[in-house]
């Protein structure tokens, strides 16, 4: 009992070290010769409940967003260019500083504050390297170029970022591609790799945002093994022509189909995860009614042909989750050999790509391998591509 105290204090301890600290670069000081509170107090009072509320400014020049100055007293705050302006009711004390990357920062003034009167104070950041984060950016397009917040760092992937952590933009262009764009939380002390993939001019494209797609010919295949029960008897299927999308569907996609997008259902490389089947039918329905076209689930006959020719054919991210898949889950119907489409009804949809409960066994990442689920469920190790027919 006494040692698993001792673990959860250590641990509670790290937590607080880990966390940097804000640091008051310049004292809080009156501004003199500023008359913008003192003419402020009379044009533009702030009355609260009937009562004209008294009130000094603080300017306050930190370089980070999404700050909160968090008293009581506070009446207002605004920030423009790296500057806060907070409003304080006369006779303040002190305020903490909140932000969402460092430790609040309780700053007690020199002495109360005096309406009418404007006040300036500079607060620094951390600036050790512990406290900045790094992406290893990937993509298809192996000559692109790369820019984090508008700046070009590299002309060609893979690249290198380190940054202050938080929320940044990362950009890929190259010629004959769409540019594609993603918002990128950069860790702090973590290293992030990332995959951003271009398609060609012209790809299906919602909202600015693109999804490649890559022709496949008519083909046939030995379908199945003798691995598990499931995936016997191994069979000649054959598949007439379709394309199929290069990259799992992102979350950048959905978002410009569907409107927004819950953050629970973003992947660590932007692909969309923890959707059911029947959420990814609705996704899909939009997607056709905004572009006209007629795209679907591949089935299981045309996924595992895309897994088993991947590298030829321009996929580059299949199995790296388990994917839905059209079918209904059964056995196969040896049978129904040219292009088959599963089961006519049935209780759970086939997913392919592994089990989602490990990965410790190898029979697990076999092509052939077959999974199921409800299609009212979904999971974190669940995406999707889309097909179409040519």
């Amino acid at each position: 009992m006494k040692r698993n105290f001792l673990i959860i204090l250590l641990l509670l301890a790290g937590c607080f070290i880990s966390q940097a600290q804000l640091r008051v670069a310049v004292q809080c000081a009156v501004k003199d010769g500023d008359l913008t509170a003192y003419r402020m107090n009379d044009r533009q009072p702030i009355v609260i409940d009937g009562d004209t509320i008294p009130f000094a400014i603080v300017r306050v020049g930190l370089a980070e967003p999404n700050v909160v100055f968090d008293s009581k007293w506070v009446l207002k705050q605004e920030n423009t260019d790296n500057e806060y302006w907070v409003y304080l009711m006369e006779g303040v004390k002190s305020v903490t500083i909140k932000t969402k990357r460092f430790a609040p920062l309780h700053y007690k003034f020199p002495e109360p504050l005096k309406a009418r009167n404007v006040y300036t104070m500079t607060i620094l950041k951390p600036d050790s390297e512990k406290y900045m984060g790094t992406l290893y950016i990937h993509s298809n397009v192996h000559d692109a170029d790369v820019y984090v917040d508008d700046t070009k760092i590299s002309d060609g992937t893979p690249a290198i970022y380190t940054g202050e952590s938080g929320m940044h933009t990362v950009e890929l262009r190259a010629d004959g591609f769409d540019p594609q764009t993603r918002k990128v939380d950069v860790l702090m002390s973590k290293t992030r790799d990332i995959t951003i993939n271009l398609f060609s001019t012209g790809s299906l494209s919602v909202g600015g945002i693109s999804y490649g797609m890559v022709p496949i010919g008519a083909s046939s295949y030995i379908m199945g093994s003798t691995l598990n029960y499931y995936s016997t008897p191994p069979h000649n299927v054959s598949l007439r022509p379709f394309s199929a999308g290069s990259t799992l569907v992102s979350v950048d996609l959905w978002k410009a189909v569907m409107g927004e997008a819950d953050p629970k259902i973003e992947g660590s490389n932007g692909e969309v995860v923890n959707v059911s089947y029947d959420e990814v039918m609705d996704f899909i329905a939009a997607l056709n009614s905004k572009t006209g076209h007629e795209f679907r689930l591949p089935t299981e006959a045309e996924w595992e042909y895309l897994a088993r020719n991947a590298s030829g054919l321009g996929i580059s991210d299949i199995q790296s989750r388990m994917e839905w898949c059209s079918d209904w889950f059964g056995r196969y119907n040896i049978s129904d050999t040219t292009n088959p489409q599963g089961a006519e009804s049935g209780h759970l949809r086939s997913v392919r790509g592994g089990a989602e409960y490990t990965d410790s066994d190898p029979v697990y990442k076999d092509v052939s391998f077959r999974w199921r689920k409800m299609p009212d469920k979904s999971s974190p190790y669940i995406s999707f591509r889309l097909v179409q027919d040519r």
